[in-house]
């Protein structure tokens, strides 16, 4: 296990329109703030479309991810949060986990690849100067990866 005390994260609150693509808003507002890294803590809106994976045991009993799924029509974001990041290259990745109500009632979620906004998406994120995610590979597996924290005495400035 591990764990760090970070210094002072502020707040950066987002707001995207109609059609507008949910990780690409992020991520250009996470560019004009020039944060390496920070959380998702709380997002509200609606959706046209969300692509998600689940988690699940391979044929050797190993967790991957299934193939992407889909859902559209009238979404409802109940809640988004996770990790956001650089890789090695310096592109900012993320670690989402959403949940989304359909029209129909039912909710389903997962990790999320990606969104379209239909009426309305607003996020909170937390940034700070040493807040910072690492992109690492996870489980030594090639095109797997999880978000390390680095403790603000690791992170490059």
């Amino acid at each position: 296990m591990t764990s760090t005390v970070a210094a002072r994260l502020d707040a950066l609150s987002i707001r995207l329109g109609p059609g507008e693509d949910v990780c690409a808003g992020i991520r250009a507002a996470l560019v004009r703030r020039g944060a390496r890294g920070g959380v998702v803590v709380s997002a509200v809106g609606s959706l046209a479309e969300a692509i998600y994976v689940l988690v699940e045991l391979d044929d050797e009993g190993r967790p991957a991810y299934t193939a992407p799924r889909s859902v559209g029509g009238t979404i409802e974001v109940l809640g988004l949060h996770g990790h956001f990041g650089e890789t090695e290259g310096g592109e900012l990745a993320f670690h989402l986990h959403g949940t989304f109500g359909l029209s129909d009632g039912s909710v389903v979620g997962g990790h999320v690849l990606g969104a379209t906004v239909l009426i309305t998406f607003e996020a909170t994120l937390l940034v700070g100067a040493s807040a910072e995610w690492r992109a690492v590979p996870y489980d030594g597996r090639a095109g797997s990866q999880m978000l390390v924290f680095l403790p603000p005495d690791e992170a490059v400035a």
